[in-house]
Order: C-alpha cells, then structure tokens, then sequence
C-alpha cells in the first residue's frame, strides 16, 4: 500500500503500517463495506495468481480462514475444489480493466458449494498488475440483479478513482516525476515537460542529478539518500532546463511504498524562480538605497548595482561610466566584470554617435540597443577592441537625473548577439534609476571630480590624472630647461600572490605599497596608479643622479616585510625610467620607454632599476620575437620532456623520474627553461604548455610500462597560474583517463608559495588526492615554510631545494638546515627528497640523515625518454652492486 504524504508515522519503518495513497483510500474503503466476498491477488509477469494481497471479511468466512493465515499462503489453492485455473486461462486472454468471469467451487460444511468469480485486473502502486475479484455462490446469482448493479457501481468506483488519481499526475500545473531507486525518471508530467524543455521520451530514464547545477548537486543526492531511507522533505535546489537556463526549483520528495517496500520516489516540484528573483530584486533595492542613505562612496554604490544587475541578469556585464564636468566624456564608474584593458580603453571615452552604445546614448540622451556590435555603425571606431574582448552586443540607457542632464550611462555587455526582453528593459530602468540617485547624492557632496582623477583602491591620482599633468609638466620643464624623470614601477610576483591569498588581500597589499610609496616621494613628486599592480612616478625637475636614488629609495621602502593576514611579505619591485629630454621630448614615446625599460628590469632577474638605452629597445624588440615563437612552439611541437631519474637511498633502486622541459628551436636551438618559462609565465602561456607536459609525461609512462618497465611515478611540476586553473582538477582527470595511467604513478610538484591562501590550496590539494595522485612539495625551504601548513596539508614528500644541498660539505648552516628539514619531515611521516645531488660527499651526508631519496648529476643528468629504459636497467644493476660506488 502507498504511504499517504501527510502521515506523521516513522518513515523509516514502513513494515509497520499499512499506508496507502489517496487512491488506494478509496479502494480500500470501497471492499471494506462490501457485503459480497472480495480479495485481491498478484499476478505474476505470465498473469497468473501469485498469492494473497488482501481479502475482506465476507471471503475469509467462506474459504474458512483468517485474514492473517490467507494472506500467508504461497499459491492460490485454498483446498481441492477451489481453483482459479479457469480465471487464469481468461486473463491471460482479456485485456487491462475487462471484466472476466469463471467459475470454481469452495467446501463449507463438507459440502462443495458452486461459486462464480468476477475479476477485473488493476494496476496497483505503479508497479504490479493485480486481479480484484468479487465471489458469489452459483445459487445466489439468480434473481440477483441488484447483487449484479452493486458490483457494477463498485467497479465504476475503482475505475474513476484511478481516473482522478491519474489526473492529479497528468493535469497538475506543477511539474510532478517518479523516479526509481537509481535516480532516473521513470514518470513526469506535462508540466514538467514545460518547463524542462524535454519531453517525457528525452526524461525518462535520464539520471534527474544531470539537470541539477554543479554547486547544489552532493545537496540533492543527500536528499534522494534520505527519502530512499524513508523520510518526506521539502528543500530548494537549482536546475538547468534544456536551453541553458537556471530555474530554482521547490520540491517535496516523498517515498513510493508498495507492499510495505520502497520502490521508488516521487517529486511534487514548484518553479520559484520568479518569486526568487523578486527578492532579489528588492533585497537589492533595498541594500543600495540603504548604502546612499548612509553617504558610502559612490564606487562602492556603483559596484553594489553592478553586482546586483549581474547576479539577476544571464550572463550580462555591466558598466556605468559617468560623465565629466565638461558633459563631453564618459569616464569609468564601476565595471569589475569587463576586461581591465576594455575599461580603460573606454576611460575618457568622448561622447557622440560614433563612441559605441553608451557614447551614443549619452550623446542622444535616449536608449541605445546595439543586439550585435560586428555589424552596427555606431561601434565603427570601437569595434575591433569590442570583439577583441569578446563583447558581441551591448545596451546602454542614458543617467539623467529630473532636470534631463546628463549624469553617465548604465551599459549590459553580453558576449553573443542578443535582444533584450521585457524583463532585462524592466531591470534596466531600476538600475538606472538607483544609478541616478547616488550619482546625484554624490554630485551634491563634489565627489565626483575625485572619483574621475583618483584611484577608488589606494586613493593615489590615476593614470588620467597623469595623463594631464604630465603633459603641463613636459610642457613648463621645456620653458623652464629642467629635466623630468618618469619612473614606470611594476611589483614583482604581485600576480602569484594575488591568486594564492585572494583579490581581496591582494588590494590591501596595493594599498600598502601606496603608502610607502607615497611616503617615500613625499615633497619630490608625484605617485600615480597606473592600474593593477603598475604605478607611475613623476619627477619634475631633476636628474639622473637625483632619479636614480629616488629609484633606489623606493626599492628599499618596498624591501621591508608587509604584515598581511598573519604573514609577512617580502615583495620586490623592478622600475624602468626614461628622463626629459635626453630620452624623447615626446610624451608618449617617454611613457613607451620607461615601460620598456622596466621590462628589461623584469629580464635581468627584477628587483633591480633600469635606465632607458637604445639597446634596450633592441633588446625589447627581440623579446618580442621570442613571444611569438613560443606562441608558435606549442603548435608546431618544439617542446620536448627529459626525465632525470630519482633513486632511494635504502633500497638502492630507482624509484621514478622528474620531467623536465626543453624548448628545441629550429632557429635558436636547444633552449633552457629558465629562458622562456618566465615569458610563458607573463604571458600566460604556462597553462597551455603545462597540459602538455602533464598530458606528454603520462602518455610516456604508460608507453615505458608497454615496453616491460614496472611501474614508476613519473614528476610533473604545477605553476601558480596551473594550480589555481578552475578545471584542474578536471583537466588532471581527463588526461589520466585519456592515457590509462594510474594515478598512484603520477605525482605533481607545487612550491611553497603556492600556499599563501592557505584555505584555497587545502581545498584544492585535497581534491587532487581524492583522484588518486601524489603531491610533492618542490624546493623546499625558500618559501612560505611553516609546520602548521605542513600539518594540515595532504603531501607525500617534501624536496629539498638543491640550493641548500649544493653546500653542505662546506657549510655548516646549509647542514642543519638539511637536517632539520629531513627530521621535520619524518616526523610528519613525510618521504623527503633531495635534489641537485652531485658529489660523493654529498650522498653520505645525506645517507647519514636518512634522507629518503635523491635526484641530481650524481645519479644521472636528465636524459632522452627513449634512453630512460637503459639508463634505469644500469642504475640499477650499478645500485644492487655495492662494490661499485655510485653510493
């Protein structure tokens, strides 16, 4: 019987109640007043009677049993004249819902009394195919015409309560679905097709988790768990229909009990996504009100409704840019989505019909719909930089506050050509509305001008500030015949830190270096935000010498540790500086050269300040060209992997290899490492060029094993930019499926600094170890090092970094570093490895230690991969030698 929705008993015993559905309330209630004998049967899948389901009182008189013993009985042979084989024959024959009829005989009193057997078959609890049967004795049946009209009426009764029960499913303006025990659909209504996309032929059988978005989907299994165990619950939960689209969805998930068994769920669902969506919408409404009420800076007011339009709208990107005092530019507002170089590209845009949507809608004071910006006139000059960026339509509405002057321009960016509907014009109009407010709030208190010249982060002037004053500056030195100095300052690894402890950490730090900064020029000039982690200084009337121990002072400010989020920081910057006007009288080439001059800063190592020469310019020139033949070596196939060997000390064998990576140039040759993965790093080639080197290394390692090798772990190191990849982990599991290996064969080397964020590389760290691979903690000891993050984190080995073994016959600080680097890992029950092992010396330090394993020239330089198999074969024949000493 069907467990009713609403009952308050212990779902997780169904044995112990007979529960029913509502359509089974009435069955049941329909046999219970029926005078004349009645029972049901299953059939079994060829239509014959299996045995008792249920029997009212009328029947268990006549065959002489109770209840309880009939519903015990294993075939339908009560005694030896009752026989259901004649109904049986008539079943097989008729179709669901006929009537049959048959005739049989039952022993009351020893005496054998004809009866006759009216049977329909139902299907009961979606499941089973069952025959209910009314009895009358033979005798009975003449002149029993009422007898006849009262089974009529109850048959009529059974066949409209499964109609009104049939109904509730079908006619429902909810979605409704059954599902089975695995999760697939097994039943869904019209409703559900409606708002799916599907229909029932593409659900049924499709897992109902494939429709559930990624975030909310251990969620729902958890449910369908708790429901399979019994319970009823409601929860929320998102899908995506067949068209893409989020739909947040209520549901009650209730179990399906038939025969006091589980053998399903079903799921009564409500589409709240409306209702869902107006609270966001006055939530946010609501918040952002709240903000300008309570006078918070413009940027942060403008960032909240970009953020809210965001979150309501598909896939929009959102920008508001404000006009100037001059009501003849557009300047930057709040726009975090867009593309940093979009933005400022668009910083200053002049307004007027050729300045893309948002020029022209300023321009016109009316709402601008540009559905696809490839073919529109009014994108002509901005077009390139608009698909550059993937930006493919673009509406923009003028600000205006109740006088119809001009306040900026509220923008949605999509990146494919769309039209606007109903609802985004509606969503549109609120944003544009709550845009005005706070503008106009912010006007009133002369905010706007600081916002316009003045970077919202670290409160330094902009790079549209300087853009002015330079140009007042060059223009009174060249009067004046003073020099000008433009020092172009890029913090050194800014990125790597960013992306392990956050943006948000990440900003605090930038506003700290202002403030040395600032600090530092104090009284000799200017400091500007050029944007991210670039800033600008300018001094006016000075010279080389004067420029180069500003330049030096600055370096020194930055070289003190910064205290941030309980670690402290050493950053390190490089600076390029062009002077006025030993290096150009022209403002433009002067900014082109001081950058210049600070990428060069870059290749010598950072750190470091560099003066603008002619050579650096040809230098500039031929890192160009590198770039583009490093774009050009991934496709063309120039990148190959050597693999040095890695032994173990006690076992004297060689356990796996390290792969390492080699740039083979047709123009330049063999090219190290060092020479073009910083390049690839700063242009974000390195996470291309990694899925190679992971993809190639496990490809090469299966290809040993088919050739007789036994299995070894093969390295592959990570870059920041790799480790913090949304689909690494996706990426890593693809190829290991894709190449047959193990994953117990595969180990990935991070470095310490990849542990800043410590919360993101835990996460991260162990998702990789619940694929299977080993993790390695490559050069360790120059980093972030620290027991505590060792503790938490799920590594195997840790390596020492070959700058500390390279002394250790000759330093005795090297020494007890080593030492306790091998001790702190032992005891962490860590394997620890050392490499760049290339002397006698060195091994028996190490071996004295107990060091696990070492890697270096000792054992072997890296080498080809078709000479790993014999290079391995002879180490370890050298290994098992004792008398020959390579340990």
């Amino acid at each position: 019987m069907m467990q009713h929705p609403e009952d308050n008993r212990d779902p997780a015993d169904v044995n112990k109640y007979p529960v029913q559905d509502p359509w089974e309330h009435d069955f049941c209630e329909l046999y219970r007043r029926e005078a004349n004998p009645l029972f049901v049967v299953a059939l079994t899948e060829e239509m014959m009677p299996e045995r008792y389901v249920d029997a009212n009182e009328a029947w268990c008189k006549m065959v002489g049993y109770r209840r309880e013993e009939l519903l015990e009985l294993s075939t339908f042979q009560l005694n030896g004249s009752l026989s259901l084989q004649a109904l049986s024959d008539k079943l097989r024959e008729s179709s669901e819902g006929a009537p049959v009829i048959a005739k049989s005989a039952v022993v009351q009193a020893g005496e054998e009394i004809p009866i006759e057997i009216c049977g329909r078959v139902l299907t009961l609890g979606e499941k089973r195919k069952h025959v209910v049967a009314i009895v009358r004795t033979i005798s009975e049946r003449t002149g029993c015409n009422d007898e006849r009209a009262r089974q009529k009426e109850t048959e009529k009764r059974l066949r409209e309560s499964e109609k009104r029960y049939k109904s509730l499913f079908e006619q429902n303006i909810d979605p409704i679905a059954s599902f089975d025990l695995e999760g697939r659909f097994e039943h869904v209504n019209h409703a559900l097709e409606r708002v799916s996309g599907f229909t029932s032929d593409e659900l049924i059988g499709m897992p109902f988790l494939s429709l559930i978005a990624p975030e909310r989907r251990e969620a729902a299994r958890e449910n369908f768990e708790k429901v399979k165990r019994g319970e009823s619950l409601h929860s929320e939960t998102i899908v995506f229909n067949k068209q893409g689209e989020r739909i947040e969805i209520f549901g009650t998930l209730l179990p399906i009990v038939v025969e006091n068994q589980i053998i399903g769920i079903h799921c009564i669902s409500k589409d709240i996504t409306a209702k869902k969506r107006a609270e966001c919408l006055l939530d946010g409404q609501y918040s952002i009100l709240e903000m300008i009420a309570k006078d918070s800076p413009l940027q942060h007011v403008l960032t909240e409704i970009v953020t809210w339009i965001e979150k309501l709208s598909e896939g929009g990107l959102v920008s508001i840019l404000l006009a100037d005092d001059d009501q003849t530019h557009l300047i930057n507002g709040a726009a975090p989505s867009l593309p940093d170089h979009f933005n400022q590209q668009v910083d200053g845009l002049a307004i007027g019909p050729g300045s893309g949507s948002c020029g022209a809608a300023a321009y016109s004071k009316k709402q601008v719909i540009v559905t696809d910006i490839a073919y529109d006139p009014l994108w002509k000059n901005y077009r390139n930089l608009a698909i550059l960026h993937g930006l493919e339509a673009c509406w923009s509405t003028p600000i205006l506050d109740s006088q119809n002057n001009l306040l900026g321009t509220f923008g949605m960016y999509y990146r494919r050509p769309r039209f606007p509907t109903k609802s985004d014009l509606d969503l549109i109009d609120r944003a544009t509305y709550l845009a005005m407010l706070a503008i106009q709030h912010c006007k009133s208190n002369a905010k706007i001008h600081y916002l316009a010249y003045h970077d919202s982060l670290t409160g330094l002037p902009n790079f549209r500030f300087f853009q002015e004053q330079i140009n007042l500056v060059v223009a009174e030195a060249k009067n004046a015949r003073r020099q000008v100095a433009i020092l172009f300052l890029d913090l050194d690894r800014f990125k790597q830190i960013n992306d392990s402890l956050g943006h948000d950490a990440g900003d605090v730090l930038l506003q700290m270096v202002s403030e040395r900064l600032r600090e530092a020029v104090e009284g000799e000039g200017v400091v500007y935000r050029h944007g991210g982690d670039e800033f600008i200084i300018l001094l006016d009337g000075t010279n080389e010498k004067r420029t180069e121990r500003m330049a030096q002072a600055l370096m020194d400010v930055l070289s003190q540790p910064f205290a941030l989020n309980g670690l402290e920081l050493v950053i390190t910057a490089s600076i390029g500086v062009s002077l006025y006007p030993p290096h150009g009288d022209d403002v433009k080439i002067l900014m082109k050269r001081a950058v210049n001059s600070m990428y060069h800063a870059k290749r010598q190592g950072k750190n470091n300040v560099q003066l603008y020469s002619k050579q650096i310019d040809q230098l500039s020139k031929a890192n160009l060209e590198t770039e583009m033949m490093l774009r050009k070596a991934l496709e063309r196939g120039e990148f190959v992997l050597h693999y040095q060997p890695q032994a173990d000390v006690k076992a004297r064998r060689i356990t796996g290899v390290e792969s390492l990576i080699r740039w083979h140039n047709a123009k330049e040759g063999m090219i190290a490492p060092d020479k073009f993965i910083p390049l690839a790093e700063e242009t974000g080639l390195i996470v291309a060029i990694g899925e190679w080197v992971l993809r190639t290394a496990c490809k090469q390692n299966m290809k040993w094993q088919e050739m007789g090798l036994p299995p070894m772990v093969i390295s592959v190191n990570l870059s920041v930019r790799q480790f913090f990849q949304p689909d690494l982990i996706e990426m890593i599991s693809a190829i290991l499926v894709e190449t047959g290996l193990e994953p117990e064969y595969l180990e990935l080397e991070i470095t310490e600094s990849m542990m800043m964020n410590m919360d993101s590389a835990e996460q991260i760290l162990h998702q990789l170890k619940a694929i299977g691979v080993k993790i390695a903690i490559d050069d360790f000891g120059m980093g972030y090092s620290s027991l505590n993050y060792l503790k938490r984190l799920p590594t195997d080995h840790l390596k020492i970094d070959q700058s500390f073994v390279r002394d250790i016959s000759n330093t005795s600080n090297d020494q007890d570093i080593v030492a306790t680097i091998i001790a702190m890992g032992h005891t962490l029950k860590k394997k620890v490895i050392a490499e760049g092992v290339e002397t006698k010396e060195q091994l028996q330090f190490l071996q004295e230690k107990q060091c696990d394993e070492i890697q270096g020239y000792y054992i072997s330089k890296p080498v080809d991969p078709a000479y790993i198999p014999w290079v391995i074969h002879e180490l370890n024949e050298r290994l098992r030698e004792k008398a020959k000493p390579i340990f």
